[in-house]
């Protein structure tokens, strides 16, 4: 499970890093192309919530796999939460040197909040699986 995670890890790190020096008319391309389909599914939204909401869902994935990496290797809460945190910063402070890109203090806290979430929801869903385990172990017993 370590290795998956740890591929799924480095993928969606890969996957920040393009997009965040994809240029502008390729973001404008992307972003417009997924209003579009979720407008034909039936969610209409601004191209500027697309392009908000997409930190947050992206570092929320980031925040999912990371998490679940580093509990499976022993990292405490803390670490995965520097590690996500210190990754935002990297990747918004990269857009100070890009030429069509700038720096989003509301882009970097929805970052920080969407690998937050994640992390608490992993923190919750391996807390109540633990449980069920525990307590079937000792009906068992």
């Amino acid at each position: 499970m370590k290795k998956i995670l740890r591929i799924l890890l480095v993928c969606i790190i890969i996957g920040i890093l393009l997009l965040t020096f994809q240029n502008a008319e390729g973001t404008v391309r992307l972003s417009e192309g997924l209003r579009l389909w979720l407008d034909r599914l039936g969610f209409h939204m601004s191209f500027h919530t697309i392009r908000s909401n997409a930190h947050f869902v992206l570092y929320f994935i980031l925040g999912l796999i990371l998490s679940m990496y580093g509990l499976q290797v022993g990292w405490n809460r803390k670490i995965i939460l520097l590690t996500g945190i210190i990754f935002g910063m990297f990747d918004e402070g990269i857009k100070v040197f890009l030429p069509t890109r700038e720096f989003d203090i509301l882009d970097l806290l929805r970052d920080w909040i969407g690998v937050g979430f994640a992390l608490v929801i992993v923190i919750f869903l391996s807390r109540n699986h633990n449980k069920d385990r525990n307590s079937k172990e000792t009906d068992v017993v």
